[in-house]
């Protein structure tokens, strides 16, 4: 039977720190550590990884044994000891640090364990107790650490329950008996009794966490494990064919001779060995950076982990400091140096960099376990084959999708579906907008012909004689109750407008009667794009492809000229988070907040107003500060993500991929953001 760990934490998750495996050579683990103070939590949590991990790599191997697992693991609490003591000296904390649990490995009935802070363990056989101990050590130090272990054997029918609080202090030998008692009679709701009993002597809070572990001893028999002494035994009590005969006769005579080759052949497979190993793991590496040709070893690596976590987010040497991490860790990885460190650290290193930089690393859309994103509207197969492939997207009451050739337009749920509508046009839609009622579509194509796509027909868009349609239009957007919106290439337009407006006739949806062009005073040359993504707050804000940032353009005095900015994105973007030429750009004249949609990198990064323009004294004049960011890391990339207007206040977020549209509560992961 395998090893098996039922347990029950009494304080928040993010306090705890809880590991436990069995693994397939019969080694079993299980690591509790519960941190009183949760500002230091995540800290402490980072150093009994770091130096724990690779020893529970060492328990997976097929040779270990009982003296070696006793070796590392007094090894290991030595370093983990050793670190959180200088953590404590660091932090220079008025009070001590408390931690609670312990480490407890089993193997071939033979159980050891090492205890820190208040904490016990008690040791069942049948319907009695047959050992029990509270962590003793009285020594006062500025930090709870791992005690020396203790050792000793143990049955396959045994129990261990561990207790994150000293139980001498609540319980009599009595009392653990009948704990005895209820382990041994109530095999499926035990942890619920155990809870119930032990919590009328001690407050949940003082009891921390309680782990009980059954059949913590494995007796293994692994074939092909004899001793090479039975084995040739056997051998030779096997027939021996004939033309065999001389080589044994000759083995027979040079027994001597070949025990030594063969010895001298043992010994330098271990020097090389041992060589190749210390290779491996040296650390007197070189590296040649800005900086000029750098030692790297590992421990430096970690110390700079440290100063890396602790530096300020808006610093220029933050970034500088992760960009060297990272640099020299990859370094190492391409030499093979120390790979099981290597791994660790990166993942660590990763984690504090989402950490600190306020990122949120989306790998998994539709969490059953409750995450962040959840399915919100399932395309059906009918819709997929039409569509081919989704482009774009909005949510406006319904979900509005559109596709090259089709469009679905007012789709509620999986159960609420509206017919997919054929553009039936030789040519492509480039891009959409709402149309002025929000319920159907404005599209241009290839072509950069502009049509209305409603739910029972579409229809081209007719324009008054003097309007003259522009070319090569990079997007298309709507504003009030009359005005349509494009955005266009002014060099393939005579290198004048970069923008023109579009008034409808009342009334109607697809005549306009009117146009005026915008200009900028810019020099568009080199330029193939010199916008390619709009959206429109009272001033238009659009996205160049060229040199990858945010520009402002805004009418003043002069009721056809455009003045243009670029707005400055405040933060660390600039450092060490780049974007792509592809961007979507979203917001609203009521938000507080721009977003911006990377497709080709796959992060959606949320900007706030600084100071807010509401006030018409800073529209001209504001930056925009960095919130928060979305990293998506999912198989199925997403195609589009859409913020709602009518949400503005407590934004939701949408995002699509070619299959499932899903939504997250994109203000409450501001909230959490903006309070750190």
């Amino acid at each position: 039977m395998k090893t098996s760990t039922v347990r029950k934490s009494f304080v928040d998750t993010e306090q705890t720190l809880s590991l436990s495996h069995t693994y397939r050579n019969g080694v079993y683990y299980h690591l509790i550590a519960v941190i009183n103070e949760p500002i230091y939590a995540e800290h402490i949590k980072d150093i009994c990884i770091q130096e724990i991990h690779p020893f529970f790599e060492e328990l997976s191997s097929d040779i270990i044994d009982n003296d070696t697992i006793e070796r590392l693991l007094e090894e290991s609490m030595q370093k983990v000891n050793h670190n959180l003591a200088l953590f404590a000296e660091k932090v220079e904390s008025k009070e001590p640090i408390k931690i609670h649990g312990w480490l407890v490995i089993s193997y071939q009935g033979n159980l050891v364990a090492s205890l820190i802070g208040d904490s016990s363990l008690i040791v069942c056989r049948g319907n009695k107790s047959i050992y029990s101990m509270a962590n003793t050590d009285s020594v006062k130090k500025n930090i709870d650490q791992f005690t020396d272990y203790i050792t000793g054997s143990i049955h396959k029918d045994d129990r261990i329950l561990l207790l994150g609080t000293d139980h001498t202090l609540f319980f009599h030998q009595k009392d653990i008996d009948e704990l005895a008692e209820i382990i041994e009679e109530n095999n499926d709701d035990m942890l619920v009794v155990l809870e119930s009993m032990i919590t009328q002597r001690v407050e949940p809070e003082m009891l921390r966490y309680m782990s009980l572990i059954s059949n913590a001893s494995q007796t293994l028999h692994i074939p092909g494990t004899q001793k090479a002494s039975q084995l040739f035994s056997k051998l030779s009590t096997q027939p021996v064919l004939r033309f065999l005969e001389p080589v044994r006769d000759y083995i027979n005579t040079h027994k001597y001779n070949i025990s030594i080759g063969i010895l001298w052949i043992i010994v330098i497979w271990y020097i090389y060995t041992i060589i190749a190993w210390a290779i491996q793991t040296t650390d007197n590496t070189t590296i040649t950076t800005e900086e000029g040709v750098q030692v790297v070893t590992i421990e430096d690596i970690k110390k700079s982990i440290a100063y890396f976590q602790n530096l300020d987010p808006t610093s220029n040497e933050k970034s500088k400091v992760y960009q060297d991490i990272t640099q020299k860790l990859e370094f190492l990885e391409s030499k093979n140096r120390r790979p099981e460190d290597v791994k660790q650290l990166k993942k660590i290193v990763q984690n504090k960099y989402y950490e600190g930089f306020r990122i949120a690393y989306i790998n998994q859309l539709d969490d059953p376990s409750g995450g962040e994103f959840q399915a919100s509207y399932p395309f059906a197969d009918g819709e997929i084959k039409t569509l081919w492939s989704p482009i774009n997207f909005f949510y406006e009451k319904w979900f509005i999708i559109w596709g090259s050739k089709w469009a679905i337009l007012k789709a509620i749920s999986k159960d609420i579906r509206w017919t997919s509508i054929d553009y039936a046009l030789s040519s492509t839609m480039k891009k959409c907008s709402q149309d002025l009622s929000r319920a159907g579509l404005y599209c241009f194509d290839d072509t950069n012909n502009i049509y209305r796509i409603s739910a029972w027909s579409i229809q081209p868009v007719q324009w008054n004689d003097s309007i003259t349609l522009p070319t090569d239009i990079q997007d298309i957007w709507i504003f009030g109750k009359s005005n349509l919106y494009l955005l266009i290439n002014p060099i393939s337009n005579g290198g004048v407008d970069v923008i023109k407006r579009l008034r409808n006739e009342v009334g109607s949806m697809t005549v306009f009667k009117e146009s005026i062009g915008y200009s900028a005073s810019t020099d568009w040359s080199g330029n193939v794009a010199a916008f390619n993504s709009m959206m429109i707050d009272g001033t238009f804000l659009v996205w160049s492809p060229t040199d990858k940032k945010l520009y402002q353009l805004r009418r003043d005095t002069n009721p056809t000229k455009l003045n243009q900015r670029m707005i400055p994105m405040q933060w660390w973007d600039n450092n060490i988070v780049t974007y792509s030429s592809n961007v979507k750009v979203i917001t609203y004249p009521s938000s507080n907040y721009v977003y911006l949609f990377d497709k080709d990198n796959q992060t959606f990064t949320v900007y706030k107003w600084s100071p807010l323009k509401t006030n018409t004294a800073n529209i001209n004049s504001y930056v925009l500060t960095y919130v928060m960011r979305y990293n998506f890391d999912v198989t199925n990339k997403i195609i589009d993500v859409t913020v709602p207007e009518n949400a503005w206040d407590k934004p939701i977020i949408y995002v699509m991929n070619s299959q499932w549209i899903f939504e997250a509560n994109l203000w409450n992961t501001i909230s959490v953001f903006e309070k750190k």
